[in-house]
């Protein structure tokens, strides 16, 4: 794995981070009713974006070690990641308010395309792989 390749899915995770970001607050303070940002958003990108910069960097540890395992790591990262999820959302599904349900969906709403976001990551590590097996 060469390091261009690594600093361009960084990059793209940071630029897709702030696409979902700023596209969040503008209908945060335009769209959505104001119980959407009671609800503290901002702590879904604080839990996101940390383990997902730490499961990237693990994902990429493993790879350079032994690349033949790496669906299995992408597995055992996806399976913390929503166990972790879980354990974030346990307040709000535990103590129902009023910001309860904006919450979890706004969670959702950045969860899922993040998750689509690291599944192309490892589809194009696994493409890169190949890509320099066949060259040697």
């Amino acid at each position: 794995m060469n390091k261009s390749f690594l600093r361009n899915q960084i990059l793209r995770f940071v630029v897709f981070f702030i696409i979902v970001a700023i596209t969040h607050y503008l209908l945060l303070t335009n769209k959505l009713p104001s119980i959407y940002s009671e609800a503290q958003p901002w702590k879904i990108y604080v839990f996101l974006i940390p383990i997902t910069a730490l499961g990237l960097f693990y994902i990429v540890k493993r790879y350079q070690k032994d690349n033949q395992s790496m669906v299995n790591t992408f597995m055992f990262y996806t399976i913390v990641k929503m166990v972790a999820s879980l354990i974030f959302l346990f307040p709000w599904f535990i103590y129902k308010d009023a910001t309860s349900r904006p919450m979890i969906m706004q969670f959702f709403a950045v969860f899922f395309p993040v998750l689509l976001l690291e599944t192309l990551f490892l589809v194009r590590l696994l493409s890169n792989y190949s890509v320099e097996d066949e060259k040697k």
